[in-house]
């Protein structure tokens, strides 16, 4: 999900700073100018200004900053931006800190909706730091955001960038700059993590009002009184009969994607002929049999569900569609539920393995782009039905509009394709005609994670046209790719609730976090789960991959590459397998009850009688009355 970025013409604003030091770090390079107010470069809007302004706090490490305000909401972020230029070499591997400090001066209109990016000036862009900087305070914030370079940046030709057209907003910007610490090792030094800081709205907050208005939410519709009633020969009820509650499963689907080839690949000699790959994402050393091993055995450890990153995409269900169908048997063998498919279309000529060469090579006339789309749906969804709860009938459809093209909507210009939106429709009434039972979903990022207001509109917009020409459409399906941001939870809230009367469901698809900084990362994990878990219409939650070893980023949110457990790996544990699953012990009362406020899920329940047990499996998805056996 690279954007590409248009190259433009720059104009050059000039003003004076001082360079901002992070504290207690190694010897390092800057890789900016020092005197970062006056070698800003950037452009503006109609209506946008960027002026210097004189800082007074005697706290901070700089005396001037500049003050921006743009006038219009923009359909991408980078329709408005400043720019740093660099004037030292990066190498690819380097570990970098770009640091800034941000104040919003027009909180009351929302927190700030800012990209930090570092990348080439030109084509082909490349960036190798993208963040959101959410501050919602009119008092300064430190950000010391760490990144590695994902290829060598020659001295002058890749640039900082804070684009901010997305809102109509105000913010001061001071004491911008870029530490090179050179090849780091993988476990970054104390000396340098120490410096890293990020602010997010509710941060380390235990008060903050979203927090608290979660909390509510979750004791209010994840959970109930329970009243076990146990009862013994005759029908009668049990006192004093010794019950213990342990909860196995919840309603609620905490899950993960996978790759079908590491669930079946010959690891044992029951496995089959499919040789494992040994390709690392984290290009540290190759995988082995005993990796798969840990990760088979940590995918039911941690894990509700599972589905598979490619294996149901379109070119690689017809390349290959056994792997995926081995990929399902072996998730039933192990009691381990498939949780979705990821995708029926992702409409795009680019990257070119999306669609088939017939369609990417764009000579196709239109009803044979019809035809094959519908074969394709037949073909996979006849093979698949009943077999997947969940579809990602289209994914992305604001950024990838080759086939379908794009609605008009407030601040987004309508896009031609080679057939036209009503096509989406179509789509979602093929799959519904040839999986009845399947829910149907559209997926997307950038609406719920790193919002894009102009975006988001037009999915909603998008939605609603599905629906007006009489197609069936039942959840969306949020992706949480987070890059190196955080939480935005009034934003999060408003796109739920302007969803919320579209569909009836909604579903994280995608959650992952590329963040160098481990206790940003368990912050988040902590903080988005329970704003997650907390809405009603949410029914799961999938990592997009959980282990550096086999993570499309190389940075997964459980664990590193040597298996040792993250702090956002001890975060999703303790919530899912602790904090939101209820265990209890106790005796009946006179009248042969136990009560409990409980957990809504599957429970096994022990009940102990004059040295006798008995075991019941019983499910409490409302509050109520459960019975379990006191005789057996």
């Amino acid at each position: 999900m690279v954007i590409q970025f248009l190259s433009r013409v720059i104009a050059v604003f000039f003003f004076t700073t001082i360079l901002a030091n992070i504290a207690n770090a190694a010897p390092e390079l800057q890789v900016l100018q020092t005197d970062t107010v006056a070698s800003v470069e950037g452009y503006k809007g109609a209506g946008d200004s960027v002026t210097q302004v004189s800082v007074t706090e005697a706290t901070l490490p700089f005396k001037k900053a500049l003050r921006v305000s743009r006038a219009t909401v923009g359909e991408n972020s980078f329709a408005a931006a400043m720019l740093w230029t660099s004037v030292t070499p990066i190498k690819k591997g380097d570990l970098l800190v770009a640091t800034l400090y941000l104040r919003n001066v027009t909180p009351k209109q929302g927190p700030l909706n800012l990209d930090l990016t570092f990348q080439l000036r030109d084509e082909p862009y490349t960036p190798t730091l993208s963040s959101t900087t959410p501050v919602d305070t009119p008092t300064w914030q430190k950000y010391a955001i760490p990144f590695r370079a994902v290829q060598d940046y020659p001295a002058g030709k890749s640039t900082l960038q804070i684009r901010y057209s997305l809102a109509v907003q105000s913010f001061d910007v001071g004491g911008v700059a870029i530490a090179n610490y050179g090849q780091v090792a993988q476990a970054i030094p104390k000396t340098i993590s120490d410096s890293f800081a990020y602010y997010y709205p509710g941060r380390g907050d235990a008060k903050a009002a979203w927090r608290t208005a979660a909390l509510a939410r979750i004791a209010a519709i994840r959970r109930g009184n329970m009243t076990v009633r146990v009862v013994g020969v005759g029908g009668g009820t049990v006192p004093n009969a010794a019950v213990k509650i342990e909860q196995t499963s919840s309603p609620f689907v905490w899950g993960t994607a996978v790759s079908a080839i590491s669930l079946v690949c010959r690891v044992d000699p029951s496995d089959g002929n499919r040789q494992c790959p040994v390709d690392d994402q984290t290009n540290q050393r190759p995988l082995t049999r005993e990796d798969y091993r840990k990760l088979r055995a940590e995918l039911l450890k941690n894990f509700d569900a599972g589905s598979f990153y490619n294996d149901l995409k379109w070119t690689d269900w017809h390349n290959d569609q056994q792997i995926a169908l081995d990929g399902i048997a072996w998730l039933k063998r192990n009691k381990l539920p498939l949780s979705r498919g990821h995708n029926l279309i992702w409409p795009s000529f680019e990257p070119d393995y999306l669609m088939p060469q017939d369609i990417i090579n764009r000579s196709t006339p239109a009803t044979d782009v019809k035809r094959v789309i519908a074969e394709h749906f037949a073909q996979e969804l006849g093979v698949l039905r009943g077999l997947v709860p969940e579809w990602d009938v289209v994914n992305e459809p604001f950024n990838n509009t080759d086939i379908q093209g794009r609605l008009a909507s407030p601040n987004v210009k309508a896009i031609k394709g080679v057939l036209t939106p009503s096509a989406v429709a179509t789509w979602f009434s093929d799959a519904r005609r040839l999986d009845p039972k399947a829910l149907l979903f559209l997926n997307d990022f950038g609406i719920l994670d790193n919002y894009n207001p102009a975006k988001q509109g037009n999915d909603v917009a998008l939605v609603k046209y599905i629906k007006s020409l009489g197609a069936p459409i039942d959840g969306i399906g949020f992706q949480g790719h987070f890059g190196a941001s955080g939480p935005v939870f009034t934003d999060m809230q408003r796109v739920i609730d302007e969803f919320s009367p579209l569909v009836k469901t909604f579903s994280v698809t995608e959650f992952d976090f590329e963040t160098l900084d481990p206790k940003l990362q368990g912050d988040l994990m902590q903080d988005f789960m329970t704003f997650i878990y907390s809405q009603p219409k949410f029914n799961q939650f999938q990592m997009w991959g959980f282990w550096d070893g086999d993570h499309w980023l190389g940075n997964a949110p459980l664990y590193t590459r040597d298996w040792t457990l993250k702090p956002s790996g001890a975060v999703w544990q303790r919530l899912t397998r602790q904090t939101w699953r209820s265990n209890a012990s106790g005796v009946t009362d006179s009248t042969g009850v136990y009560k409990l406020n409980a957990f809504y899920g599957t429970y096994k329940i022990t009940v102990t009688v004059a040295g006798k047990t008995c075991v019941t499996e019983a499910s409490f998805a409302k509050p109520g009355e459960v019975e379990a056996r006191g005789t057996c």
